[in-house]
């Protein structure tokens, strides 16, 4: 019963391990860590137990979101994104789903966060700028894309930007010649 006994944390630990209560397990080895700090193999694999939590996580999100549950699909990367906020390829995949779930505010709130936290990630410019034209916000989706192109200029962007130009010769026409 004593919250500082090592072999009882150690052994509660392992026993949780055994039947698949990760989190809890964690918890009783972070307890042993704080009775003996000295423990680092126990601190490194506290780290890959969080890690392969995680990745479940992840995985868990990606699933809902690929069977068409994107409202569950949120819930599980707000969850994981409150684990690992710093992960900013998480920001884009909720967007995506935000987007899905048509909150194209939010969606580029999450881009935001993603090139904030990843700003030489192509990514959540390349997003941006497909809201942004689907918006019908052209000023705003060049600038995305101008952006994405420094990062990592392709064939893609070119072709983007491009039709970009295009829209903007067709929206200066009038209504008669479009």
């Amino acid at each position: 019963w004593s919250p500082v006994y090592l072999p009882a944390l150690l052994g509660r630990g392992e026993a949780l391990l055994v039947g698949d209560r990760v989190d809890e397990a964690i918890e009783s080895f972070q307890a042993a860590l704080v009775a003996d700090p000295g423990l680092t193999s126990l601190r490194q694999r506290v780290a890959e137990l969080r890690f392969v939590r995680l990745m479940d996580q992840v995985a868990q999100a990606r699933a809902a979101g690929a069977a068409g549950l994107d409202a569950e699909a949120r819930t599980a990367y707000e969850r994981v994104i409150v684990a690992s906020p710093e992960s900013g390829f998480l920001y884009v995949e909720l967007a995506e789903v935000e987007r899905r779930l048509g909150d194209t505010d939010a969606a580029l709130e999450q881009l935001g966060r993603a090139a904030e936290l990843d700003s030489n990630v192509v990514a959540p410019w390349v997003l941006m700028f497909e809201i942004y034209v689907a918006r019908g916000d052209l000023d705003r989706a060049e600038r995305a894309l101008r952006r994405a192109h420094a990062i990592e200029p392709g064939e893609d962007i070119a072709r983007g930007l491009a039709d970009l130009e295009a829209r903007r010769r067709a929206a200066s026409l009038p209504p008669e010649y479009r």
